[in-house]
């Protein structure tokens, strides 16, 4: 499936049952289109047991959830840790185990990772010039920090009252991922895997 500006990144398709997350390996090769912008401010959310709109738990960034917060190197830890940080060829890899602090579900769970970097207004501007795929959704800068998706008329990133500072945005970025849980029963209604050349389609 296709992701369009705005979707969260599905780790785990809602699968049925009672049982415990373990945790998961994500890898990401950044969309070069966005430039040397930062891509790892998606929060982390686990919808379950009836969970609707909203989900029961919810992370403060990717960064923060594998425990490298404010940009992330290589390093590797018993419970979290990430293996590939390249900044040059935009590819970042990193795991993160629910040891310690245990997910039980009951009924159902799902878990998605939210697709949002972020970068300076000026520099993101010009990506947005050129029609790079973005939507920016927060600021945080010297008025404070600005949600644009609860005004009702939110200004546009070319505008002259755009206010300055740090601009989160929607992104589409290139993931894959790997879920660990166990289940009270040896089916789930997961969905089959996307043919080889779905899943390898640009990959060099």
């Amino acid at each position: 499936m296709t992701s369009q500006v705005g979707d969260d990144f599905i780790v785990l398709p809602k699968i049925k049952g009672k049982g415990r997350f373990l945790g998961m390996t994500v890898g990401v090769n950044t969309d070069s289109s966005y430039s040397k912008s930062w891509w790892g401010e998606g929060e982390v959310k686990m919808f379950m047991d009836g969970d609707t709109q909203y989900p029961t738990i919810v992370g403060t960034g990717t960064e923060d959830y594998i425990g490298s917060a404010w940009g992330l190197g290589t390093f590797t830890n018993l419970y979290q840790g990430c293996t590939v940080a390249s900044d040059s060829l935009r590819q970042y890899n990193f795991y993160r185990w629910h040891v310690p602090d245990a997910i039980y579900f009951n009924k159902d769970i799902k878990v998605v990772l939210q697709q949002i970097g972020g970068w300076g207004k000026n520099e993101l501007r010009e990506l947005y010039k050129k029609g790079v795929n973005l939507k920016p959704i927060t600021i945080d800068g010297p008025g404070g920090f600005v949600r644009l998706l609860d005004m009702p008329e939110a200004p546009l990133i070319t505008d002259e009252k755009f206010p300055d500072g740090w601009v989160n945005f929607y992104r589409v970025d290139d993931y894959s991922a790997v879920s660990y849980f166990y289940l009270n029963k040896p089916a789930s209604t997961l969905p089959s895997l996307s043919p080889v050349e779905i899943r390898t389609k640009n990959v060099k």
